[in-house]
């Protein structure tokens, strides 16, 4: 099997690799058509308005500020 050449260059691919680990990656799957109604509603995007929904629900819940 040959070997695939890689596009992105080493250096490139280390500052978005380091760039990424800064962060935990969650998937949330929604009904087509919910993430246009989000931005049109609140005027914010979808991982804004789920950060803004879970910073509040573990502060009021929990008393943990995140």
């Amino acid at each position: 099997m040959e070997e695939k050449e890689l596009k992105t260059k080493p250096c490139v691919r280390r500052a978005k690799d380091n760039y990424i680990a800064k962060f935990d990656v969650a998937n949330v799957n929604l009904p087509k058509g919910s993430k246009e109604i989000i931005r049109k509603t609140t005027g914010k995007s979808i991982n804004a308005y789920i950060n803004e929904l879970v910073k509040e629900d573990m502060l009021a819940k929990y008393g943990i500020s995140i």
